[in-house]
């Protein structure tokens, strides 16, 4: 599912996280030591937005206990046309992204950042890729 060769041509890629609340960590401390999980205390926050001329998908990693090597999780896939908005904006050296995705009965709304310290302004890029609709 996340293969690369089934996706087809990449128009863009950026890597991108969500801020994580220091509630957010202590609940899912609490709720692993409840579960007695392994990954105690670990968010997801990394994630990869690849977009092609069809989908958008989202690419979400986690970093193994054992080495500190990213694994993907697992991806999500889109339809272009799903996407109601994907709003961008530029403070400092971070680009925010407020994305909203239609799904089957509800909207599901994301907001993540990247760092832009190289001033590629990607996440722009893809903003205005995703208005093309090539």
């Amino acid at each position: 599912m996340g293969s690369s060769q089934q996706r087809g041509f990449t128009l863009c890629m950026i890597k991108c996280h969500k801020e994580i609340k220091n509630a957010t960590v202590a609940g899912n401390l609490a709720a692993n030591l409840f579960l007695n999980n392994a990954m105690v205390g670990q968010v997801n926050d990394n994630f990869v937005l690849s977009l092609t001329n069809e989908k958008l998908y989202i690419d979400v990693y986690n970093y193994c206990t054992y080495g500190g090597l990213a694994e993907l999780l697992y991806t999500e896939e889109f339809d272009r046309d799903a996407i109601r908005s994907f709003e961008v904006r530029s403070e400092g050296e971070k680009e925010y992204i407020d994305l909203t995705i239609q799904k089957k009965h509800k909207e599901d709304k994301r907001h993540l950042f990247r760092y832009n310290k190289e001033g590629d302004n990607l996440a722009m890029e893809m903003k205005e890729l995703l208005e093309l609709k090539v």
